[in-house]
């Protein structure tokens, strides 16, 4: 059965101006389940907004954690591309010019790592683009991890260019240097090229200790 509220309003005392004196009328309004049924509309429109404002901003936050290496510009996409080519070459450098277990070994790594600081002083790229670019470049040239203990590995050249970078950024690093023979004009190198030289050592499965 339709529930029925009875709101009694009372308009007042009214003058009926009809010659039989004063009277009080009395008006009942029914509140039936049509206003139920409009207040639970009007719930459901609430309910469906709500939903479609938090869904549109997941559906940013989503966008905006998505965005990657191919949302960049092209002018910076094309930076990065480059001095990825330039990390190549100086671990292809690394791989063919350091010759652990030769006499002077440690020495003649000084320009090798000296380059590598350069650029770990220089790049815009980033601690997890240089760690991937490291390893991308290791899985293309066949760099097996079963054979880094090997001592003419990448592992190993790597290992010696560790210990020459410490020597190097070290307290007698001047000395060090001269004994090499080298100069470098970006020496002494930031903190900013230390992290990312101890990225690319820990990318190769180098760790050192400082």
């Amino acid at each position: 059965m339709i529930k029925r509220e009875l709101a009694v309003l009372t308009l007042g005392a009214m003058l009926l101006l009809t010659g039989c004196g004063n009277s009080v009328e009395t008006v009942y309004v029914e509140n039936t389940d049509t206003e139920k049924a409009v207040s639970q509309e009007e719930e459901t429109l609430t309910s469906e907004v709500t939903t479609q404002t938090v869904t549109e901003k997941s559906s940013a936050i989503t966008e905006v954690q998505s965005l990657g290496e191919e949302d960049l510009d092209p002018e910076t996409a094309a930076l990065f591309e480059e001095e990825k080519k330039k990390l190549d070459g100086l671990l292809e450098a690394i791989n063919e010019g350091i010759q652990p277990g030769t006499a002077g070994s440690t020495l003649s790594a000084v320009p090798y790592t000296c380059d590598l600081l350069d650029w770990c002083m220089d790049t815009e790229l980033g601690a997890e683009e240089i760690s991937a670019e490291v390893v991308s470049w290791m899985a293309e040239n066949g760099i097996e991890p079963e054979k880094q203990y090997e001592e003419d590995s990448f592992y190993a050249k790597m290992s010696l260019a560790g210990s020459t970078y410490l020597e190097i950024t070290g307290e007698h690093a001047e000395d060090f240097m001269v004994s090499a023979g080298y100069e470098d004009e970006k020496y002494p190198w930031s903190e900013k090229a230390i992290a990312n030289i101890e990225t690319i050592m820990l990318a190769a499965g180098v760790g050192s200790e400082k």
